[in-house]
């Protein structure tokens, strides 16, 4: 009997102990936050991501968020943040131990199709 083609080839998450994850520790600067509600809102999508286990505020100032992020998984968090929905967002620069991320008006995109 001959093994299909591929069979051979072991899935990540099937291997011994599993997929590699990574454990990174870094701090989320967001800006800007108009009112606290965007703030809870970013937050709380933050904490549902995924692989974060932990996270604290280390600072907050006219409209910038310094959030401290505990995340452990295979895909880095500067990926992971892209699932987040509703929250439009771009990532202005990126190293080990900071993410910078610029939101975005989603209101802009509708107002500009009023008229």
């Amino acid at each position: 009997i001959t093994p299909s083609a591929g069979a051979d080839v072991v899935a990540p998450d099937e291997r011994p102990g599993g997929a590699l994850s990574v454990a990174e520790h870094l701090t989320l600067v967001v800006y800007p936050f108009h009112s606290f509600v965007a703030l809870n809102e970013f937050q709380s999508a933050v904490r549902a991501l995924r692989g974060v286990k932990n996270t604290r505020v280390r600072r907050f100032y006219r409209g910038t968020l310094h959030l401290a992020v505990d995340y452990e998984d295979i895909i880095p968090l500067v990926e992971r943040l892209q699932e987040m929905r509703g929250m439009p967002f771009r990532v202005v620069s990126e190293s080990r131990q900071e993410i910078e991320l610029v939101l975005e008006e989603a209101r802009s995109l509708v107002a500009a199709g009023e008229g």
